[in-house]
């Protein structure tokens, strides 16, 4: 017995100091934590003691126009910590704060042009000159780098953009601005810079919509939304070889019924589409013929191959180009309830990014200077004809019937055995 209550405390003491030393290690790790994240705060130089590291640098050339309000690159610069900065004039300055909250950089050049759209965090402004950091981007670790950046967005603004015809259910999140440049940075300390202008091309048309597939189904079970944007450009395109795409996705959970639509929205995410004038996409139907297309099309033969409503065409006709770049799900069912439950994917921020094209026999892989616009939650291709919804009215209340029907019916088998 006593051997059992030596063995008994022995182990008492080793648990008390075991939890001794791991109750230390926490706090002593917590304040590890907290010392380390104070250390990691960084302080940045300021927008104008980076610019005025340069001889040439004159800050009267960057005055202050009330009613410009456009973005304009200055230069840019990496960090000893691999991160990129870049340096712009806005002319209106503090007046109205307008912030950059985007740019299309590329990294490659040639036919390996590749842009993603960064988002910027700004770190210093005085006046009309701001320091924003490219987020997400980290410098690479080799000789010499290159940036091609074709524009730099800010946030639409209503009281100072145009707004897009009512008539289109379109709408514009973010405003672009060209930038055009190309920057060559090697050396030591990034000491030699060569900076470049570049050619660009510009969508001074635009539209984003989507067609919806029922795939066989009149409820529209399983059905297929086809998202496109129709556009023009500055310049004569005479055959589209090649597209880039980038757009955000959302999942949405909506309940439909007498008062109306009630969505609810999953979080974006970024997506990017290249496309190239042989690729092609179909839906696959149950039951049905699937409907087949091509990637990219001119809008004369979009118009042809699909049953658009009036309104699309209208808005579409006088473009040139269409691209067909994400397919997603559509499902929607009806409830016992009179509540109709659907499940799809909203698809926003449409921006062309690259265009790879032939006039008069020369080739051009050209930066894309283009808006971020979302579409109408409304398909534009015509989807139902009377019989369609009588037939579709018809099951609703079978539906509704039949399960009132094994309600009864469950009521009953209840009420049985609770009596027996």
């Amino acid at each position: 017995m006593k051997k059992v209550l030596k063995f008994y405390e022995n182990t008492k003491f080793r648990c008390i100091a075991m939890f001794l030393i791991l109750f230390a290690f926490l706090i002593f790790n917590g304040f590890s934590n907290v010392q380390l994240a104070k250390a990691e705060s960084i302080e940045y130089s300021s927008v104008l003691e980076d610019l005025s590291k340069d001889e040439n640098f004159n800050q009267s050339k960057y005055i202050e126009k009330i009613n410009d309000y456009s973005l304009q690159l200055i230069q840019i610069a990496e960090s000893e910590s691999k991160e990129l900065f870049i340096y712009v004039y806005q002319p209106s300055g503090t007046i109205r704060p307008l912030k950059a909250t985007s740019i299309n950089i590329s990294i490659t050049s040639g036919d390996n042009l590749d842009f993603k759209n960064y988002k910027l965090s700004l770190i210093s402004y005085s006046s009309t000159l701001f320091k924003y950091k490219v987020k997400d981007f980290k410098v690479a670790d080799i000789e010499e780098r290159y940036y091609e950046i074709s524009s730099i967005f800010r946030k639409w603004d209503g009281k100072i953009d145009d707004v897009l015809d009512k008539t289109t259910e379109n709408s514009i999140s973010e405003v672009s601005y060209p930038v055009a440049k190309s920057y060559r940075i090697s050396g030591e300390n990034n000491s030699e810079i060569i900076c470049e202008d570049i050619e660009t091309i510009k969508i001074i048309d635009k539209y984003v919509g989507f067609i919806r597939y029922r795939e066989g189904f009149i409820l529209y079970l399983d059905a297929c939304d086809a998202h496109y944007v129709a556009f023009s450009t500055d310049k004569r395109i005479d055959t589209l070889l090649e597209a880039d795409v980038y757009y955000m996705e959302s999942d949405v959970y909506e309940t439909e019924n007498l008062t109306g639509k009630h969505p609810h929205y999953g979080a974006k995410k970024s997506k990017y589409k290249k496309l190239t004038s042989d690729d092609t996409a179909s839906d696959k139907p149950i039951i049905g013929k699937p409907h087949k297309w091509s990637r990219i099309e001119t809008v004369d033969e979009f118009i042809k191959s699909e049953d658009l409503t009036s309104s699309t065409i209208n808005n579409i006709s006088e473009m040139k180009w269409v691209l067909r770049f994400a397919e997603t799900e559509y499902k929607s069912a009806p409830s016992v309830t009179g509540v109709t439950y659907n499940y799809y994917t909203k698809v926003s921020d449409v921006s062309i990014l690259r265009l790879k094209f032939e006039t008069d026999g020369i080739t051009y892989n050209l930066g894309v200077i283009d808006n971020k616009q979302t579409g109408s939650d409304n398909p534009g291709n015509i989807q139902k004809t009377l019989l369609d919804k009588i037939i579709n009215i018809v099951i609703k209340v079978i539906i509704f019937i039949v399960g009132i029907i094994l309600f009864v019916e469950l009521i009953k088998l209840v009420i049985y055995i609770f009596k027996g």
